[in-house]
């Protein structure tokens, strides 16, 4: 059973315009649009919940700027666009009705774009691919072996937390994992022990990092909120070598692929995966 998505979808700029460099809220709203094309309960549902939601968006990928706020995007351009669902029944609406039946043009920043086709194959991209929660947990707590300590991570969009009523824009290992952590147990059938919150606390450090901070202007109904994230490679080290404490950071890293990392997911923030040295 598929209950893990990553579609990348291929548009294609259709007049030549500016667009604002991100838009994180456009995508969302047309996440929404699409799952209500497909299934209004649905989409009512994921727009009124107050709870983690069980879907990200990225921006448009292949965007550029040349240091302003707004980035070209001539007539012809070909972007990219993820979408990641980790809720079953979600996941097999967006396999069974909406990528199937996405519509030929869609509006975003006020520009016409055509859809040039999608994937959920990760051969074909990188960053889309499909999984369960029962094949991530054969693979990473059923495996004769458990892995090695360190857990190597890419952070290719802005990413932060939100701690204490403010943004922190590090890697902190305990916000890291624990956020991966009530993503699983919230749409997982099988929960993962609380303590490992805790545990990361303790016993994840950071190892190395390359990362640099960058802002995001999040356009919404009360103007621009300024964010700042990090964005880079970082790789964490799990000190303690018991075989389980040291499964469980492994799998949830291998999660974050679909369920993103920290504050503002569903609007572009904290997409991640999991990457070798």
């Amino acid at each position: 059973m598929t209950d893990l998505l990553a579609a990348v979808i291929t548009l294609e700029a259709l007049e030549a315009g500016e667009l604002d460099l991100f838009q994180g809220r456009a995508l969302h709203a047309l996440f929404l649009n699409l799952v209500q094309r497909a299934d209004q309960t649905a989409a009512a549902n994921l727009h009124d919940a107050d709870a983690l939601k069980p879907f990200t968006v990225s921006n448009l990928i292949g965007l550029r700027s040349e240091g302003g706020k707004e980035a070209a995007a001539p007539a012809g351009a070909l972007l990219r666009w993820r979408v990641t669902v980790f809720e079953a029944e979600l996941a097999r609406l967006w396999l069974a009705q909406v990528l199937p039946a996405l519509p030929e043009q869609v509006t975003i920043g006020g520009l016409p774009f055509a859809v040039r086709g999608w994937t959920a194959d990760g051969t074909a991209d990188g960053w889309a691919g499909v999984s369960s929660y029962a094949e991530l947990v054969r693979r990473y707590t059923l495996s004769e072996r458990p892995p090695g300590p360190w857990i190597n991570l890419r952070f290719a969009s802005p990413t932060t937390f939100r701690s204490g009523g403010s943004h922190v824009p590090l890697p902190i290992p305990g916000l890291i994992l624990g956020h991966w952590l009530d993503k699983w147990n919230a749409f997982s059938p099988l929960a993962l022990h609380p303590d490992m919150r805790a545990f990361a606390e303790q016993e994840v450090v950071i190892n190395r990092y390359d990362l640099h901070t960058e802002p995001v202007r999040l356009g919404g109904a009360k103007g621009q909120a300024l964010i700042i994230g990090f964005v880079g490679q970082c790789s964490l080290t799990v000190r303690n070598d018991d075989p389980y404490w040291r499964r469980i950071p492994h799998l949830l890293a291998a999660y974050s692929f679909w369920c993103g990392t920290g504050h503002q997911t569903t609007v572009g923030l904290g997409q991640t995966r999991p990457v070798t040295r």
